[in-house]
C-alpha cells in the first residue's frame, strides 16, 4: 500500500492530485499482488507536543464504540502526582518515513486488553498535512493545512481542516505557547507500556511497535502561558490538566502484519 507515496513523490503536485484517486482504487484492489511492506521506520522530530485531557463521563459509551472490542477503556496517569482518570491527549509531531514526511495531529486514548490486560495507544482520529494510510480507509489525501511556528521559546501550531475538494473549511485547532526551563518525568505506563501495540480507531488488528527504551524515556519540558483555542472533540473532555513536549526524536521500527 505504501509504495504509492513513492511514485507520487515523483510527480508534481498537479499530476498527483489528479491521479490519487485512481491510482489508490487501482492499489486497494489490488493490494494481494502489490509489494509486501512488513515494517517502516516512524522517525518522530523533536519537539512533539502531548496534551492530556480527563474525560467526561458522559463521553465512556461512545468512546468504548471507538476503540476495538478486544479493549476497553482505562484509567491511567501521566505524571506520578496524577489521580488515575480515563484521558484523552492530543499529540502533535513531524515524522519522517521512507515514503512520506509531514505533520500529525493524533486525537488518542489508553485502553487495555480484556484478555491479556495489556494498554495500548489507541488513535482516534488523525489530522495530516501530507497523504496517510489506515487499516480502515486505505490511502487519504491530506486532511488539512498546518501552520507552526516551533522554536527554543515558542510553541504555536495553527490547523485549518480542508473539504473533500481540498478547500480550507475551518480552524479548528490553534495553540500558542511558550516553553518553560521546567523538565519533568513522565510515568512509563504512559511513555512506554502503551507503545508496544498500538491500534487505529476500533479495527481489530493492531500494530507492533519496536523502540528503544531509554530514548523514549526521558524528562519532557512543560509549556506555559497556554492559549488554546479548538473544537476536537470537545463533549468529550474537561480542561486541559497537562501540556508538554518531549525534546528529543523518537525512533520507532512499525510492523504492518
Amino acid at each position: 500500500m505504501y509504495l504509492l507515496f513513492t511514485i507520487l513523490s515523483l510527480l508534481n503536485s498537479a499530476t498527483s492530485f489528479n491521479l490519487i484517486n485512481g491510482i489508490s482504487n487501482y492499489f486497494q484492489k489490488t493490494n494481494k499482488q502489490m509489494i509486501n511492506v512488513k515494517s517502516m521506520q516512524f522517525n518522530l522530530n523533536k519537539d512533539s507536543l502531548w496534551l492530556s485531557y480527563p474525560l467526561k463521563t458522559t463521553s465512556f459509551k461512545d468512546l468504548s464504540n471507538k476503540i476495538p472490542q478486544t479493549h476497553r477503556l482505562v484509567k491511567c496517569k501521566v505524571f506520578e502526582e496524577d489521580k488515575p482518570d480515563y484521558r484523552l491527549f492530543f499529540n502533535f509531531f513531524q515524522v519522517k518515513t521512507t515514503f512520506f514526511t509531514g505533520n500529525r495531529l493524533e486525537i488518542v486514548t489508553i485502553a487495555n486488553n480484556i484478555l491479556n490486560n495489556e494498554p495500548s495507544f489507541v488513535i482516534l482520529d488523525c489530522y495530516s498535512n501530507v497523504m496517510s494510510w489506515d487499516p480502515i480507509e486505505g490511502i487519504q489525501k491530506a486532511n488539512c493545512k498546518i501552520k507552526k511556528k516551533i522554536t527554543n521559546t515558542k510553541y504555536n501550531v495553527n490547523l485549518d481542516l480542508k473539504n473533500k475538494d481540498d478547500k480550507i473549511l475551518t480552524n479548528i485547532f490553534n495553540l500558542e505557547s511558550f516553553k518553560t526551563k521546567i523538565k519533568k518525568n513522565v510515568l512509563p505506563e504512559f511513555s512506554i507500556d502503551p507503545n508496544y501495540i498500538c491500534y487505529f480507531k476500533n479495527h481489530p488488528k493492531g500494530y507492533n511497535l519496536l523502540f528503544n527504551k531509554k530514548q523514549i524515556d526521558k524528562k519532557v519540558i512543560l509549556l506555559k502561558n497556554i492559549n488554546l483555542k479548538h473544537n476536537i472533540y470537545t463533549t468529550y473532555i474537561k480542561e486541559l490538566e497537562h501540556a508538554f513536549v518531549y525534546p528529543q526524536e523518537m525512533n520507532f521500527k512499525v510492523f504492518l502484519e
